[in-house]
This record gives structure tokens, C-alpha cells and sequence, in this order.
């Protein structure tokens, strides 16, 4: 994933190269967009050709969520996927919360959802999340 944020203006730039779920927040609308994938991880091949990055701004009470697919692949005992509607559910609910908390409530909910089946991926999360 590379983002490009500039912080006068809260342009953005997001290319995910085959990361992913990338999912955006849209406080104003209360909408959760999950973004594209551009193509395969970065490094994979020196010469691959990217798509151009999504382009936008991050409005007040917007957040951007990039997170590693151990969050929506984290399967409960009956064998389903947290999914990535659980975690457009949890970013609509933690509108108003700081990114550490935002973070909290991703884990909290995952945890629970999962019921103490094991970890077999990875959770990481970065969130950006423009104040009001």
C-alpha cells in the first residue's frame, strides 16, 4: 500500500498494489467504500505496470482504514470470515472515535466474533482519520 496525504489541503492519493481491504469512511454520506486493488504487491515484479492511484480529499470526520487481510479472513468456529462488511460495520459505528480506538473496537469485535478460534494471519491496521 502506499497513501500520499497531503496535510494543508487533505488530498489523497491511495494505490493499494494487491493490499488490501483499503476502506474509506465517508462521514458525511455514512457510507464505507472499499477500494480497489491495483495490481499485485509492490516488488513482486520491478516493472509493473500500476493504475493510477484513487484519488480524493478526506472531508471532516472522514477515515481511511488499511488493513491486512487477517482481519476479514479471521474465521469464527463454523468457519465463516469476519469479513469485510463486519469491518465497514465497525468503521460506521466508530465515527467520532480517535484512530487508536478505532483500532480497539477492530480487534475487540474481531476477537469476539472469532470466539477464541486461533490467529493464522496477521492483523494490522493503520487508520487516518480527519478531525472535524
Amino acid at each position: 500500500m502506499v497513501i500520499f496525504l497531503d496535510p494543508k489541503t487533505a488530498n489523497v492519493k491511495v494505490l493499494s498494489a494487491g493490499h488490501g481491504p483499503i476502506l474509506w469512511y465517508r462521514h458525511a454520506a455514512g457510507t464505507v467504500e472499499n477500494l480497489d486493488a491495483h495490481g499485485i504487491p509492490l516488488g513482486m515484479m520491478p516493472d509493473f505496470p500500476y493504475q493510477k492511484a484513487t484519488l480524493g480529499k478526506l472531508e471532516p470526520g472522514d477515515i481511511l482504514a488499511l488493513v491486512t487481510d487477517g482481519f476479514s479472513e479471521w474465521e469464527n468456529r463454523g468457519g465463516e470470515d469476519f469479513g469485510v462488511a463486519r469491518l465497514e460495520t465497525v468503521l460506521r459505528e466508530s465515527n467520532g472515535c480517535s484512530a487508536e480506538e478505532i483500532i480497539s473496537k477492530l480487534r475487540s469485535s474481531i476477537e469476539e466474533f472469532s470466539d477464541g478460534t486461533e490467529q493464522m494471519d496477521d492483523l494490522t491496521a493503520v487508520i487516518i482519520r480527519r478531525r472535524g
